[in-house]
Protein backbone atom coordinates (compact mmCIF):
# COMPACT_ATOMS: atom_id res chain seq x y z
CA UNK A 1 0.00 0.00 0.00
CA UNK A 2 1.16 3.12 -0.81
CA UNK A 3 1.01 7.37 -0.37
CA UNK A 4 -2.45 8.46 1.67
CA UNK A 5 -3.79 5.09 2.45
CA UNK A 6 -0.30 3.78 3.78
CA UNK A 7 -0.22 7.22 6.08
CA UNK A 8 -3.91 6.70 7.05
CA UNK A 9 -3.43 3.14 8.61
CA UNK A 10 0.09 4.45 10.20
CA UNK A 11 -2.51 7.35 11.54
CA UNK A 12 0.20 9.93 9.78
CA UNK A 13 -0.97 13.31 8.79
CA UNK A 14 -1.48 14.41 5.99
CA UNK A 15 -0.99 17.36 5.01
CA UNK A 16 -3.20 19.49 2.20
CA UNK A 17 -4.78 22.81 0.93
CA UNK A 18 -7.20 24.41 2.68
CA UNK A 19 -7.52 26.58 0.00
CA UNK A 20 -5.83 27.71 -2.87
CA UNK A 21 -3.07 30.51 -2.43
CA UNK A 22 -4.65 33.66 -3.59
CA UNK A 23 -2.94 35.09 -7.03
CA UNK A 24 0.17 36.67 -6.86
CA UNK A 25 1.82 35.32 -3.73
CA UNK A 26 5.18 34.10 -4.18
CA UNK A 27 5.99 30.51 -3.54
CA UNK A 28 8.43 31.39 -0.73
CA UNK A 29 5.12 33.39 1.14
CA UNK A 30 3.03 30.38 1.27
CA UNK A 31 4.36 29.48 4.77
CA UNK A 32 4.50 32.66 5.90
CA UNK A 33 1.43 33.87 5.37
CA UNK A 34 0.44 30.63 6.73
CA UNK A 35 -2.17 29.41 3.76
CA UNK A 36 -1.65 25.62 4.92
CA UNK A 37 -3.05 23.09 6.98
CA UNK A 38 -2.51 19.92 8.61
CA UNK A 39 -5.23 17.25 8.72
CA UNK A 40 -5.01 14.33 10.92
CA UNK A 41 -7.16 11.59 9.42
CA UNK A 42 -7.41 9.78 13.21
CA UNK A 43 -8.93 13.10 14.49
CA UNK A 44 -11.31 12.89 12.28
CA UNK A 45 -14.77 11.57 12.36
CA UNK A 46 -15.14 8.16 10.18
CA UNK A 47 -16.46 8.31 6.81
CA UNK A 48 -19.40 6.10 8.47
CA UNK A 49 -20.17 8.93 10.89
CA UNK A 50 -19.87 11.71 8.49
CA UNK A 51 -22.39 9.66 6.52
CA UNK A 52 -24.90 10.27 9.15
CA UNK A 53 -24.55 13.61 9.63
CA UNK A 54 -26.79 15.14 7.03
CA UNK A 55 -29.89 12.89 8.67
CA UNK A 56 -29.66 14.98 12.06
CA UNK A 57 -32.49 17.08 11.66
CA UNK A 58 -32.49 17.66 15.66
CA UNK A 59 -30.98 18.49 18.80
CA UNK A 60 -31.33 14.83 20.08
CA UNK A 61 -29.56 13.42 16.69
CA UNK A 62 -27.04 15.70 16.56
CA UNK A 63 -26.35 15.23 20.02
CA UNK A 64 -26.28 11.12 18.88
CA UNK A 65 -23.53 11.97 16.33
CA UNK A 66 -21.57 13.57 19.07
CA UNK A 67 -21.83 11.03 21.67
CA UNK A 68 -20.43 8.56 18.90
CA UNK A 69 -17.49 11.00 17.55
CA UNK A 70 -16.44 11.09 21.03
CA UNK A 71 -16.56 7.50 21.39
CA UNK A 72 -14.25 7.44 18.42
CA UNK A 73 -11.66 9.60 19.78
CA UNK A 74 -11.85 8.02 22.91
CA UNK A 75 -9.32 5.18 21.61
CA UNK A 76 -5.49 5.55 23.00
CA UNK A 77 -4.49 6.29 19.59
CA UNK A 78 -6.49 9.60 18.96
CA UNK A 79 -5.76 10.25 23.01
CA UNK A 80 -2.44 9.92 22.36
CA UNK A 81 -2.24 12.06 18.52
CA UNK A 82 -4.81 14.59 21.15
CA UNK A 83 -2.18 14.83 23.84
CA UNK A 84 0.97 15.64 21.49
CA UNK A 85 -0.98 18.31 19.40
CA UNK A 86 -2.11 19.98 22.95
CA UNK A 87 1.94 20.07 24.12
CA UNK A 88 2.88 21.57 21.03
CA UNK A 89 0.34 24.78 21.52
Amino acid sequence: MAGRAARRERGLAHRHRETAAPLGVPKSEFAKRDFYDVWYPNLSPSAELVAEAPAAESEQDWHAFVRKFKAEMATPATRSICSRCYRMR
